[in-house]
């Protein structure tokens, strides 16, 4: 064979190598792109799923709003209620939006989202959670419709977008208690606390009222028909769903689905922006009750309670909520003359952080369920009876069952979650 011929073999054998790498490269790529685009396909099926489940879950609560408020017996003793007012909606007028909003139901979370949704944020924040909880507070973007009747509001409602979100009645009542009177709260202490721990002395700061002394005074109230404060009041008083139709009622228990159905429905999806939305809250919920903590010192050591059992009980009230790993022993010692009285708010922000980052997986469910189950294990059968008669129509309205949630199974024999110092 020529020279020459070995030559044109050789060129021919790498003409066709290099074309069959050029196929190979190319059938990959469009392997890989086939994959991408299932991929996402598959994940945009997802969506339209969980959005279409979500749609229906309340279409479904709508209509058991509306055949429940129908039902004579129930609606003669719903309209007998003279509390509640409209003093608890917020209305965004630019955007024809109003949300009624009920204490323990992320109703801070969802005050820092109408700022945002009627431009009361002066810088370009889109992550609600970037707003502090004080700030939230403040009628900024929205209004309250304080000094209007429910006649009038029944007829605003007709044409705008309203809605409302309910909570297990059980949750929430525990939650109440957890964060307004075993959490530092002095407000509460000397309001709430002082009432329902029969102090007899109005400048006391009852600062340790148990669950079932809660549980009495709040059924009580309701059950002889007087007003209470938000935290502890009815739903259906607290927001009239019998006497004014809501566009949507979400629930605590799917709030991240709920709320983000809410905002697409709004056309709020490009002013409203969440990132992480589990490490946010946990990061909002630090810097929250350490401000809080410290912006109250003074007051909170003014009802004979040191510094740093203020913080010890903070912390373990970030442990019940899952914020925090309860494996994670608080740093400090307990007394009055400790380091943590001279602990900075910095300082302890960055221990909760440190505690937060030692959880497991799925250890904020756990805690959360741990510190419910240890709240109502401390009930008798007479208290939970009362809760029912109590919340009776909100159980109804709004679809949540009658039976305490299954907590015993939750128990945790080896950790406090409310111990007092």
């Amino acid at each position: 064979m020529s020279k020459y011929l070995r030559k044109s073999n050789i060129i021919v054998w790498l003409a066709f190598s290099v074309t069959g790498i050029i196929i190979f490269i190319h059938k990959s790529h469009n392997a890989e792109t086939l994959k991408a685009e299932a991929f996402v396909q598959v994940g945009n099926t997802r969506a339209v799923a969980k959005t279409s489940q979500t749609r229906k879950r309340f279409h479904d609560l709508n209509s058991t709003i509306k055949s429940t408020c129908q039902r004579s017996e129930l609606f003669e003793n719903y309209t007998t209620s003279k509390c509640g007012s409209p003093d608890n909606i917020l209305h965004v007028e630019t955007k024809g939006l109003a949300y009624c909003f009920i204490q323990k139901i992320s109703s801070t979370f969802w005050k820092r989202i109408l700022q945002i949704a009627g431009n009361g944020i002066v810088s370009n924040v889109t992550n609600p959670n970037y707003i502090s909880p004080l700030q939230a507070q403040k009628q900024r973007g929205y209004k309250r419709l304080t000094g209007r009747s429910w006649k009038e509001v029944g007829n605003l409602f007709r044409n705008i977008t309203t809605f409302m979100f309910v909570r297990n009645p059980y949750h929430r009542l525990f939650s109440a208690w957890f964060d307004k009177l075993y959490s530092p709260n002095v407000h509460f202490w000397k309001t709430i606390g002082q009432k329902a721990g029969q102090t007899g002395n109005e400048d006391s700061c009852a600062k340790s009222v148990s669950f079932p002394e809660l549980v009495e005074y709040v059924t009580e109230n309701i059950l002889s028909k007087q007003c209470l404060d938000g935290h502890f009041s009815t739903y259906h008083q607290h927001c009239r769903p019998c006497d004014i139709e809501y566009t949507y009622v979400g629930k605590y228990e799917h709030l991240k689905e709920d709320t983000q159905f809410i905002i697409d429905a709004v056309n709020l999806t490009a002013e409203v922006e969440f990132g992480d939305f589990a490490n946010d809250a946990t990061m909002d919920a630090i810097i929250a009750a350490s401000s809080w903590v410290y912006q109250e010192r003074k007051r909170i050591e003014s009802c004979g309670v040191s510094f740093s059992c203020a913080l010890f009980r903070t912390w373990h009230w970030l442990a019940g909520r899952g914020v925090i790993s309860k494996q994670v022993q608080f740093p400090y010692s307990v007394g009055n003359n400790t380091a943590s009285n001279h602990s900075t708010k910095e300082e302890f922000i960055a221990r909760l952080k440190e505690a937060s980052q030692e959880r497991k997986l799925n250890e904020k469910e756990h805690n959360r369920n741990e510190a419910f189950a240890q709240a109502m294990s401390t009930l008798t059968k007479d208290h939970i009876n009362r809760i029912k008669q109590a919340y009776e129509l909100d159980f109804e309205i709004f679809g949540y069952e009658l039976t305490p949630p299954e907590f015993q199974k939750h128990r945790n024999t080896l950790f406090d979650y409310f111990p007092y110092c």
